[in-house]
């Protein structure tokens, strides 16, 4: 072969292997606008129930079977690439218009649930009962008989907080959100702490509970339950008010020495120790309290008709105390 020929050679080569470069180029551009763009019977406006089970896999799966999305394998990347495959959040979707793959992804990271997304704000301290009727004020699908059966064994658990639920989310998908916003807020940062405290979860979230009807801001709080903690340990009754709104519907100034007598396991002049479950669920301030508590040489307290905490050393204090702020 002549030597002018290779030159000739190498040039086609050269040729093929940019053309074959920008060839294969295109091609995988074409796929990935295929694999991202939103498929011919994209759900638009409708209910799309995007799975609570916690797991990015569970995730996509439910937006594929929906439609919502081409490829779990792409949806998933995407989201892997982002960084956030654990904060994904679970609920009711509705998407108004067919969404490219990268939208989607980011609608299910921030938990935008809709384009105008209902608002719902849980006080704190709020018992199941109340927090169910005041869901029901805001989600017309919402049914309260069915949240509560599913929230029946979660009474603290379900962590006050601000959501944003899609106007037509079932209460399913809100008692998902509330437990995985408990998870990620509390249960999970704080596990070590809890440990280290030497008590259970259920030990702090029922004094919690007790804090955040007992008293009105984080200083009493703390201070009130190194004053419980202390009594527990002492095997001393908790004699707490807090608990009767949760038994019988009365506040302390309106009880009277036979409510104090009820026989009733949430009854703390009665029963030693703490009651057998939360009163209610206690916002982070009170649960904070309830794991750092604040040591001090107290063992009584009672707030007077202005909210403002007495605190006692010994039992004569507190009953001089009694006299002068309680009527």
């Amino acid at each position: 072969m002549s030597v002018r020929v290779w030159p000739q050679i190498f040039a086609y080569v050269g040729r093929w292997w940019r053309y074959e470069f920008a060839g294969v180029i295109i091609v995988i551009a074409l796929l990935i606008l295929i694999a991202a763009s939103a498929p011919k019977s994209f759900p638009t406006n409708e209910i799309v129930l995007v799975n609570g089970g916690g797991t990015l896999k569970d995730i996509s799966e439910s937006l594929y079977q929906a439609d919502a999305i081409r490829s779990r394998t792409f949806f998933e990347l995407s989201v892997r690439l982002g960084g956030k495959s654990e904060d994904l959040k679970a609920g009711d979707y509705i998407f108004e218009e067919p969404l490219w793959i990268w939208t989607v992804v980011r609608r299910v990271e921030d938990g935008l649930y809709s384009i105008n997304p209902a608002k719902v704000t849980i006080p704190e301290g709020l018992n199941l009962e109340e927090t169910a009727e005041l869901l029901a004020r805001h989600l017309p699908r919402f049914d309260v008989d069915q949240f509560l059966l599913l929230a029946e064994t979660d009474e603290g658990y379900l962590l006050p907080d601000t959501y944003f639920f899609s106007a037509l989310v079932g209460e399913a998908s809100v008692y998902e959100a509330m437990v995985s916003n408990f998870n990620q807020q509390v249960a999970e940062p704080l596990a070590e702490e809890v440990v280290s405290s030497g008590r259970s979860l259920e030990e702090i979230l029922v004094m919690a509970s007790l804090l955040e009807e007992e008293a009105n801001n984080d200083k009493d709080r703390a201070l009130i339950s190194g004053v419980l903690w202390k009594r527990l340990e002492d095997g001393m009754l908790l004699q707490v008010d807090a608990v009767f709104p949760y038994i019988i519907g009365k506040n302390s100034f309106e009880l009277t020495r036979a409510d104090l007598k009820i026989d009733s396991p949430y009854n703390t002049y009665k029963y030693k120790g703490l009651p057998p479950g939360p009163i209610s669920n206690p916002g982070m301030s009170s649960i904070l309290a309830a794991l750092r508590p604040t040591e001090s040489p107290y063992w009584f307290y009672l707030s007077d008709m202005d909210g403002n905490m007495h605190y006692s050393r010994d039992f004569e204090e507190h009953k001089y105390y009694k006299k002068i702020y309680i009527p």
